[in-house]
């Protein structure tokens, strides 16, 4: 009995990589559910399990009596001072019950349910492993294509690619070998389900991974992945070490570490974007080839717009809006493409109307008084002095005014300083700066009054 048992336990537990110690519980558990079958008190019942031995000993505990009552649970005084003389009433008996004693019909139903219960266990098993290995890449051959799903061979089990994680337009017949990454594992009916994907972010991440070496060994951190799979990807990337560039580390020689990636994702077309601190930076890097001109930021709404020239609007927004779709998940903003037309008419609506300046001021005497309080020499006076005739102004800052057409003093004495910022034309510092400059060559501006 305990030959046969051990055996086909041993085999099934070999097949199925089950250790020792969960075979002995298997078969302890076995023979208290045979116990149970026939008697009727197995509470008094103990088995011990020797695995290295291939032996089971089973063990119960009975009463000693001097009349004997119940047999299942009860042992007469005399019967038991044969055994030890020291015998008492009310002392507990140990009775060997051998193993062999179960009948033909209680050992086939044992192995049946010793195999069902080593099923289960192997479930448990599989379960526990991929859930430990979610995230990472497989390799697996294909099985079945079906409408829905794809089944793929892996190591002695099924995994399943469903129809939401497959690239779009991707072909695959039986017996290719495939890449994916573990996503989940499901509880099904049927015992766990492994779910893998080659969608998931995770899975774009693993590539570069394996591509290029420097991310493995810290030197390249991996801050961002935003994908429409199989169509295009914006990955952002930093380096810790200043000598080594991010992106040319993951571009490779020749390109041959990011084509490796492109080929493994049907084509998807991949951007390496320098990720910055400096959100604004990092706005404009993850615009790729559109070249902002300039980035302004709403840090409380999360919004941002970005401003390019006219024939790059196109290529900002993207084919579908992919690239600035894209760049808004990668940055946490959403952006908006303003081209410079329109950045120029928008600055022109928004310059106050000169008479509506004046009458919001009271007369006092003959003067008149501008949109910073102080007084109006002669219109024409400012309207003559360019901006970029003055010496002693910031070039940079006079460039940036005059692209938004902003190319005279009176030009300048249209907006407040505050109205600069807001706008994106100058920083606080430069507008400041401007106001300052214009105040100590002409003199005719209060500090306070703007």
């Amino acid at each position: 009995m305990n030959a046969e048992i051990f055996d086909a336990v041993n085999a099934i537990a070999r097949e199925k990589n089950i250790g020792k110690d969960k075979i002995s519980e298997i078969i302890k558990e076995i023979f208290m559910t045979l116990i149970k079958n026939r008697y009727r008190f197995p509470d008094t019942f103990d088995v011990i399990v020797n695995p290295e031995k291939g032996e089971v000993e089973i063990f119960q505990e009975m009463e000693v009596v001097e009349e004997v009552m119940d047999p299942e649970w009860e042992i007469g005084l005399e019967t038991a001072q044969k055994d030890d003389p020291d015998y008492e009433e009310g002392d507990t008996y140990v009775k060997f019950v051998d193993p062999s004693s179960f009948g033909r019909r209680e050992i086939i139903k044992a192995k049946q349910a010793l195999k069902q219960k080593i099923r289960d266990i192997e479930k448990e098993l599989i379960a526990e492993e991929y859930q430990r290995r979610v995230g990472e890449i497989i390799v697996a051959d294909v099985s079945q294509v079906k409408h829905s799903k794809v089944i793929l061979n892996y190591d002695k089990i099924e995994a399943v690619l469903p129809e939401s994680e497959q690239i779009q337009n991707e072909r695959m017949k039986r017996g290719q070998s495939l890449r994916c990454v573990i996503l989940r594992v499901d509880e099904t009916p049927r015992g766990p389900e492994i779910i893998v994907s080659r969608t998931d972010n995770s899975f774009l991440i693993r590539l570069f991974e394996l591509e290029v070496p420097e991310i493995l060994d810290g030197i390249i951190e991996i801050r961002g992945v935003a994908r429409e799979p199989g169509m295009r990807a914006k990955i952002a990337v930093e380096s810790t070490d200043r000598r080594i560039d991010p992106v040319g580390a993951c571009v490779g020689q020749r390109g041959v570490r990011i084509q490796s990636i492109v080929r493994e994702l049907n084509g998807e077309k991949i951007d390496i974007v320098p990720w910055d601190a400096d959100i604004t930076k990092f706005i404009s890097n993850s615009m790729g080839a559109a070249k902002p001109i300039d980035v302004r930021v709403s840090t409380q709404t999360r919004e941002a717009i970005v401003v390019v020239e006219d024939d790059n609007v196109a290529v900002a927004i993207g084919k579908n809006r992919q690239n600035v779709d894209l760049a808004s998940k990668l940055t946490g903003f959403d952006i908006s493409i303003q081209s410079t037309s329109e950045r120029k008419k928008t600055l022109k609506l928004e310059i106050p109307d000169e008479r509506e300046i004046l009458e919001s001021f009271d007369a006092v005497g003959d003067d008149e008084f501008d949109e910073f309080g102080g007084e109006v020499q002669d219109e024409e006076y400012y309207e003559d002095i360019y901006l970029k005739d003055i010496e002693g102004l910031d070039a940079d800052s006079v460039q940036r005014l005059l692209e938004h057409e902003i190319e005279t003093i009176d030009d300048v004495l249209n907006y407040t300083k505050e109205k600069f910022v807001d706008l994106g034309v100058l920083s606080e510092e430069d507008a400041e700066k401007i106001y300052d400059a214009i105040d100590e060559l002409y003199g005719d501006f209060d500090e306070e009054d703007y």
